[in-house]
């Protein structure tokens, strides 16, 4: 099975190559690598076009999101398996690829573990009747069938945030039966200050937004699942700040 590797930039020159380097440092070159860049005005595409090793694919034009650019990044692949790393997150090893092939058959979706911007594992094993509540299934360490996109469709380009978990939703949906294999391998290490960290406010509602058109749940529910993520994300950065201060006093 061939898999597909897609980074999605726009103006991240602080980010990309690291990003760069944790894709090409790989033990395994049996990939291909996709770049799409939303014409970038700093020196993000100076960057990529200037490392040692180049992408299969890089395009770099104005795109209307993050979904528009997840799917032109699809639309680019030949790979039999899709699988995201956005710029700034990285690999957690230079053998994760080697590992993951070995899972790729062509049997459904491969989810691997994932450090979170607080250190936190993410990508355990879990009954996906709670991916209606929230998400778990972090898109950094999903490995999906390309096949999956052309019967389930692509990313909703309405959703300028949480488009990966109203995909999800739409997938379970449509194939419940929809086969999860869950790996003992550490992926992917997330971006500490990504879109959907640093406006979780807009995440959690786009969620509920999803909730609601896929009516997984009632309505006033899905908003109370909204308030209380919202309030726990929230209390939890005003205590790793307050936690911050004090060490450096």
């Amino acid at each position: 099975m061939r898999l597909s590797i897609i980074t999605i930039v726009f103006n991240d020159e602080k980010n990309i190559n690291k990003t760069l380097n944790s894709v090409f440092s790989q033990t395994c070159s049996s990939f291909e690598y996709i770049i799409i860049d939303g014409a970038s005005t700093d020196r993000t595409l100076d960057i990529i076009r200037s490392h040692p090793i180049t992408p299969d694919v890089l395009i770099s034009e104005a795109d209307a999101g993050i979904a528009d650019a997840f799917n032109k990044g699809v639309l680019s692949s030949s790979g039999d398996y899709i699988y995201f790393l956005n710029s700034g997150d990285i690999l957690h090893s230079e053998s994760v690829i080697a590992s993951v092939l070995d899972f790729l058959k062509g049997e459904g979706i491969v989810v691997g573990k994932v450090s979170n911007p607080d250190g936190k594992i993410v990508g355990d094993k879990f009954s996906l009747k709670k991916q209606k509540y929230r998400n778990y299934l972090p898109h950094q360490g999903m490995f999906i069938p390309k096949v999956l996109f052309n019967t389930v469709g692509y990313y909703n380009e309405s959703f300028k945030l949480g488009m990966d978990y109203e995909w999800s939703l739409r997938l379970l949906s449509k194939f419940p039966k929809t086969n999860f294999l869950f790996i003992e391998l550490h992926v992917a290490d997330m971006l500490a200050d990504g879109r959907s960290v640093s406006n979780y406010n807009e995440t959690f509602r786009l969620y509920h937004s999803a909730r609601c058109s896929h009516n997984t749940t009632n309505v006033f529910y899905s908003f109370l699942i909204f308030k209380f993520y919202f309030l726990k994300r929230t209390i939890g950065n005003y205590v790793r700040r307050l936690k911050s201060f004090i060490k450096e006093k």
